[in-house]
């Protein structure tokens, strides 16, 4: 009689635990490795340079000079460490620490999307931020061509200038395949000709670990 009871017992967990099994792998399995793919991933934007315009002997009226922004992702961060990461941050960037995190926390639901912290910083400050980049999980250094115009003035009413989308203007474009983020053409050739311009953004996928360092990288 014991032993039937036992036996029964065993059998019922056994039984529970092929539920459990079946249930984890087969039922929420693609769920938890879309999760996986998401906690493991990150995926960093990187404009599109913008096109060079020339004049009729070939000679650059305008070009690209590479700009460095850094970039934050405020789901890395964890309670224990983020203070000590903004103080280095706040350091290496002359940026107070209160002011840094504020922007994350006021924009703390953008999750694992980069968050913009500093824009156009130089090119020394890049490579200080480079170098302590194993120290600073969950920041990333991001390049981006910002138009540089050779004759200024001279020519300031023919060639126009760049500027970032509003929203009311991403509403009408998004449907030509432009991104909230990406700067557009207002006067001159430089908005006449937007969209040869402005070339097709694209973005790198970063592998990162448990601690949120990058381990990989492919475009």
């Amino acid at each position: 009689m014991r032993l039937s009871i036992l036996r029964n017992i065993l059998f019922s967990l056994f039984l529970v635990l092929l539920l459990d099994i079946f249930w984890m792998q087969i039922v929420k399995g693609p769920e938890y490795l879309r999760q996986s793919e998401n906690n493991r991933i990150r995926l960093v934007a990187e404009e599109a340079s913008r096109g060079i315009i020339y004049d009729c002997n070939n000679i650059p009226l305008v070009e690209n000079k590479l700009a460095f922004d850094i970039v934050v992702v405020p789901n890395e961060f964890k309670e224990d460490t983020r203070e000590a990461i903004f103080l280095k941050l706040s350091r290496l960037l002359n940026i107070e620490k209160k002011i840094l995190l504020e922007i994350v926390l006021n924009n703390s639901n953008t999750g694992f999307s980069p968050l913009l912290i500093a824009s156009d910083v130089s090119g020394e400050t890049a490579f200080l931020i480079e170098q302590e980049i194993t120290n600073l999980p969950g920041v990333f250094v991001q390049t981006r061509a910002r138009r540089q115009y050779i004759y200024k003035e001279v020519l300031a009413h023919v060639i126009g200038y760049v500027g970032k989308m509003r929203e009311d203007e991403y509403q009408q474009l998004k449907k030509y395949g432009y991104q909230i983020r990406d700067v557009i053409g207002r006067s001159g050739l430089e908005k006449t000709f937007d969209e040869v311009l402005r070339g097709n953004s694209g973005g790198m996928q970063l592998e990162v670990n448990s601690a949120g360092k990058a381990t990989a990288a492919c475009v």
